[in-house]
């Protein structure tokens, strides 16, 4: 659904002005989503209003039950971050401007945020970071980052800025583990996860590269099912025969004492027919 209200954006968003700052009915997303979470057919091209489904792309983030940074990813998307108290200030002190100055010119305030914190952090290292992510939501999120790019690229029309999508969009694509949405937990990291968002956001055509969203390679059952089931086979094969041979030993060894018990008592009764024979011969020749 996250890319069925991409596509419909796309088409239909790009331009309306204040697109993701308007606010909306949430009990027509939450029925959308849940008519779509129940297998019904949601056809967006219905709605009028893109507002509508620039909410409903958003709640879908903030409802997942893990992000698109997975959980055991949140820590080292924080250690991403190298900036100094000053530096998260700075950023705390432009973001305040974004939002007192919300009401002036588009273009003036894309200006004075285009270079919203730095971005000195490696491209190499948010390769590394980006190719960590599973490969679906890696997809995702790559789908979610050239489209944003399209949005800021349209700032003069949406009134959009590089900052003001990295303040919405940041606490949507990470959390913390066992922490609710902006809970305090959620809040203490956020100036750092948002500087890291920033850069992923500003510079998507240079860490989404061809190699960083190569899918996995697939495994033998995926590549060749055929081989692997007879693979399969052919160990069941063995199993059944060395616990067979297994048992054939045993078996083998079992006659081998059974042969030697019997030739023990063949001899003693050999000893005693002796015995009797020359006792009877003893008897005879006393009479």
């Amino acid at each position: 659904m996250l890319d069925m209200c991409i596509s419909y954006l796309e088409s239909k968003g790009l331009h309306v002005r204040g697109i993701f700052r308007v606010p909306t009915s949430l009990t027509v997303i939450k029925a959308l989503k849940q008519k779509y979470d129940i297998g019904e057919d949601v056809n967006l091209a219905e709605i009028e209003n893109p507002h509508v489904v620039a909410g409903l792309l958003m709640y879908i983030l903030r409802q997942m039950d893990e992000p698109l940074v997975p959980f055991k990813l949140y820590d080292k998307l924080v250690a991403l971050s190298a900036s100094t108290a000053g530096d998260l200030e700075d950023e705390k002190e432009r973001e305040r401007d974004i939002e007192s100055e919300g009401d002036d010119d588009s273009s003036a305030v894309l200006n004075r945020t285009a270079n919203f914190g730095r971005d000195d952090i490696p491209i190499q290292s948010l390769r590394a970071f980006v190719a960590s992510i599973p490969f679906e939501n890696r997809f995702q999120l790559s789908r979610l980052v050239a489209f944003l790019d399209n949005v800021v690229s349209e700032g003069d029309a949406n009134e959009a800025t590089v900052g003001s999508v990295v303040h919405i969009f940041t606490p949507l694509l990470c959390r913390p583990a066992g922490c609710s949405w902006m809970s305090p937990t959620h809040i203490k990291s956020l100036q750092a996860t948002k500087r890291v968002i920033r850069v992923i956001l500003s510079k998507g055509a240079e860490i989404f590269t061809k190699s960083v969203m190569a899918p996995p390679s697939p495994t033998k059952e995926e590549s060749d099912p055929q081989a692997a089931r007879k693979e399969e086979d052919m160990e069941v094969v063995s199993e059944v025969t060395d616990a067979a041979v297994e048992q054939q030993a045993q078996n083998a060894g079992s006659n081998v004492d059974m042969e030697a018990h019997l030739f023990r008592n063949l001899c003693v009764v050999d000893v005693l027919v002796e015995d009797l024979v020359a006792s009877a011969i003893f008897n005879k020749d006393s009479g």
